[in-house]
C-alpha cells in the first residue's frame, strides 16, 4: 500500500505528447511521454485506454497495455477502438500505474485525439471495394496512361462518388469571374466589421467568441449529455419548457420558473424580479431596497437537521431549525435566546443574552455577565465582581468565590448572601504566598485561627487525621523525615522510601508515647536509656524505682535486673540492663546510709562501676573515707 500511494502522488504530474500513426486499419499507434516528478519515468507500467467522445460518453472498449517497457519517459503503443472516428471531436483518456503496483491513476486532461486516425475515415468509402478495373489504388497513383487513371479512379471513388464527379479541371467557374464574387454579402466574411449577410447552420458550428445584438432563439430538444469538466452547456428542454444549463460536469438545472422571467410570480416558486415589483402570490413584496417575506417562511436545506422556519417559536419572534429534534433562535423583546432540545421552554436547554449584555446558560435572567447554572445542588456559577472584585460566585443556600483584588487571589467560601469575609479561605499574594485564615501570608504558607482547643488560648489551624504524617524530601543522604501519629504516640522517624513508596520501613528516632514519656532507640543517642534507684537497701530484688527508655517502660523491674553476687550486705551490686552498655555515658550517686547496722557510723558513702559484660555493669557502694571498704548502700544510675 505504500508504494500505491506513493506512486499516486507521482503520476500526478505526468505529461504526455502524442504522435499518432496511421494506416489502413482502425488501429494506430500511439507514442507518449511519461514523467515520474520532475524526471522522466523508466521502467515497466501498466496503461488503460478509453475514448470519449465531447459529451462524455465512452466509446468503444477500454484498452489494456500492461507490462510497457519505458525508457526516458518515451512509451509507444498500438491501439484499436473500432470504427469511431466519424469526423467529431474525440478525447483519449490514459490510466496508468507501476506494474503490479495496485490501483491506477487515472491522468487529467483527457488528451483531444488530432486529425491523424481520421485516414482510417477511407475505409467508409462505399465503392473502394467495388473496383474491377484496378488491382489497389497504390496501381492508380502509380497509372502512366489514361485508361489506367480513369480505372484507378474508379478504385478511388469515395460514397459512391467517381472521382471524375469530384476532380473537374473544365469547369468555366474555375477562371472565370461572376457571383458570388469575393466580399459579396452571400458570403460569412471573416473581419471583425459588421455585416448584413445571413447565417444558416443546420449541422454543428463553433466559434472562439460570439456578439450578439439581438434575440437569441433556442429551439427545444432533448436533454443532451452533462457538460463536460471545464466546460459550461445550455438549451431549452421541449419536455419541460425551461431553459437549463450544465456547469463542469454537474447535472442540468432550470435557469428560471416555468413562468419566465418577470414579475408577476408563481405558487411555491421565488421568480426573478425588478425592483419595485410586487410579486403576487409569492407572498414577497419589494420597496426600494426592502424585501418584506412572509410571516412562517420555511427554508428546505436538505441538511441532516431538516428544515429552517421563520416565525414566532414559542410566540417570540425567531426562527426554529428543525429535525428529529429542533433547535431555536428568538427573542422575546428583552432576552435573545439559542435553544436545542424538544420542547425548548426551559432556561436549561441553551444560552440566552439580555439587553444589558449579561449572558446566561441555563437561566434566561442572567444577573452577571456570565451566569451558568448546571443545575446541580450547588446552584449557578456567575461571573463577574464578587465583593467588587473581578471573579466568579457558586451561588446555592451558601456560596463560593474565586475572586482577584489587583494583588491576592482568593478563594473563599461563606454566606449565600451578604458580605463575605476575606479569610474565609485560601488566598494567594503576588510573592506566591499562600495565607489560610489571612488574607497576608508572610511564608509559602501561614496558617491562622481555626476552632477553639483545650483550656488554653490554642486554635486549630491545621488538622492530621490519626494515621497520618507530616513529612520532608529526601536530604543530601537520601533521608525523609517524618512526624506521624498512630496507636501508641507521636512518632519522630526517618526512612529511605519516598512518598507512595512501602519499601523502606521506619527508623523511629524518638516516640512519644501516650502516657507522656519520651523513648528513643538504644543505639540513638539525645535520651536517657535507663534510670535506676536501687540496691542493698531496696528490699529483695535491689530495685525501688525505675524506668527503661528504650522499651517505654516504668512498673515492676522495668526489664532490669540487680544481683549481689558477694551478699546483700557486701555492698557489690550486679546490673543488668537487658541491652548494650558499652560505650555508654552512666552516672551513679550514693544515698546517705542512716541503718543501723555492722557498719553502723558510717553514714558517708560513695559508689562507682565498672563494665562487667556487655549489657551489665558492677557498682560498688563503699565508705567516702576509705573506697575500699564497701558497705551496704542505696544508688542511683541514670543512663544515657
Amino acid at each position: 500500500m505504500k508504494r500505491m500511494r506513493k506512486i499516486s502522488a507521482i503520476l500526478a504530474v505526468i505529461s504526455l505528447a502524442a504522435i499518432l500513426a496511421y494506416a489502413q486499419t482502425t488501429e494506430f499507434t500511439y507514442q507518449g511521454s511519461l514523467k515520474d516528478g520532475t524526471n522522466l519515468a523508466n521502467g515497466n507500467y501498466d496503461f488503460e485506454f478509453a475514448l470519449f467522445d465531447s459529451g462524455g460518453a465512452q466509446l468503444g472498449s477500454t484498452l489494456t497495455r500492461n507490462t510497457v517497457a519505458v525508457a526516458n519517459g518515451i512509451f509507444s503503443v498500438s491501439l484499436d477502438f473500432g470504427n469511431q472516428f466519424s469526423g467529431a471531436a474525440r478525447f483519449l483518456e490514459i490510466r496508468v500505474r507501476a506494474s503490479g503496483g495496485g490501483a491506477l491513476t487515472t491522468l487529467t486532461p483527457r488528451q483531444a485525439v488530432n486529425s491523424a486516425p481520421y485516414s482510417v475515415k477511407s475505409l467508409n468509402a462505399d465503392n473502394a471495394a467495388n473496383a474491377t478495373n484496378a488491382t489497389s489504388a497504390q496501381t492508380a497513383v502509380n497509372a502512366t496512361t489514361a485508361t489506367t487513371a480513369t480505372t484507378a479512379n474508379n478504385a478511388l471513388s469515395l460514397g459512391g462518388v467517381a472521382p471524375g464527379q469530384y476532380v473537374q479541371t473544365g469547369d468555366a467557374r474555375l477562371s472565370d469571374a461572376r457571383n458570388p464574387l469575393p466580399a459579396s454579402p452571400n458570403y460569412v466574411q471573416n473581419t471583425t466589421s459588421p455585416q448584413s449577410a445571413n447565417l444558416n447552420v443546420t449541422g454543428n458550428a463553433s466559434a472562439g467568441s460570439l456578439n450578439v445584438n439581438g434575440a437569441v432563439t433556442v429551439t427545444g430538444t432533448t436533454p443532451p449529455a452533462a457538460a463536460p469538466v471545464g466546460q459550461g452547456r445550455i438549451y431549452f428542454d421541449s419536455a419541460t419548457n425551461k431553459v437549463r444549463v450544465s456547469e463542469n460536469g454537474a447535472a442540468f438545472v432550470n435557469l428560471v420558473g416555468a413562468g419566465g422571467v418577470s414579475g408577476s410570480g408563481t405558487t411555491n416558486s421565488i421568480p426573478l424580479w425588478s425592483g419595485g415589483t410586487a410579486l403576487g402570490n409569492s407572498l414577497i413584496s419589494q420597496t426600494g431596497s426592502t424585501v418584506q417575506l412572509p410571516s412562517f417562511l420555511q427554508l428546505a436545506a436538505a441538511g441532516g437537521g431538516g428544515h429552517v422556519e421563520f416565525g414566532n417559536p414559542n410566540a417570540e419572534t425567531g426562527m426554529t431549525i428543525s429535525g428529529t429534534n429542533r433547535a431555536d433562535v428568538r427573542f422575546d423583546g428583552s432576552t435573545l435566546k439559542l435553544l436545542a432540545g424538544s420542547g425548548l421552554t426551559s432556561p436549561a436547554n441553551g444560552i440566552a443574552v439580555d439587553t444589558a449584555g449579561n449572558v446566561g446558560i441555563g437561566t434566561f435572567a442572567p444577573a452577571s455577565k456570565l451566569v451558568v447554572a448546571p443545575g446541580g445542588s450547588g446552584g449557578a456559577i456567575s461571573f463577574g465582581t464578587p465583593g467588587g472584585e473581578t471573579g466568579m460566585s457558586i451561588t446555592g443556600a451558601n456560596r463560593g468565590d474565586i475572586r482577584f483584588d489587583g494583588s491576592t487571589l482568593k478563594l473563599l467560601a461563606g454566606p449565600g448572601t451578604g458580605a463575605m469575609a476575606a479569610t474565609n479561605g485560601i488566598n494567594i499574594n503576588g510573592l506566591g504566598n499562600v495565607g489560610i485564615g489571612t488574607v497576608s501570608p508572610n511564608t509559602r504558607l501561614t496558617l491562622n485561627g481555626g476552632a477553639s482547643w483545650t483550656t488554653s488560648p490554642w486554635t486549630a489551624s491545621m488538622n492530621l487525621q490519626n494515621s497520618s504524617a507530616l513529612g520532608w524530601e529526601a536530604n543530601a543522604s537520601g533521608q525523609h523525615f517524618g512526624i506521624g501519629q498512630s496507636g501508641g504516640g507521636l512518632y519522630f522517624f526517618r526512612t529511605n522510601s519516598g512518598f507512595n513508596n512501602t519499601a523502606s520501613p521506619p527508623n523511629y528516632d524518638l516516640v512519644i508515647n501516650d502516657n507522656g514519656n519520651l523513648t528513643q532507640p538504644v543505639s540513638n543517642n539525645g535520651l536517657v536509656k535507663a534510670m535506676i534507684v536501687g540496691g542493698g537497701l531496696s528490699g529483695p530484688n535491689f530495685i525501688s524505682r525505675c524506668y527503661n527508655g528504650v522499651t517505654n517502660s516504668s512498673s515492676g523491674n522495668c526489664g532490669f535486673t540487680i544481683t549481689a553476687p558477694l551478699g546483700q550486705f557486701a555492698g557489690v551490686y550486679r546490673i543488668n540492663f537487658n541491652f548494650p552498655v558499652s560505650g555508654r555515658f552512666v552516672s551513679i550517686t550514693a544515698e546517705y546510709n542512716s541503718t543501723g547496722s555492722a557498719t553502723s557510723g558510717r553514714n558517708n558513702v560513695g559508689a562507682n562501676y565498672q563494665l562487667f559484660d556487655s549489657t551489665s555493669i558492677e557498682v560498688f557502694t563503699f565508705n567516702s573515707g576509705n573506697s575500699a571498704d564497701t558497705i551496704q548502700a542505696n544508688f542511683t544510675i541514670i543512663m544515657y
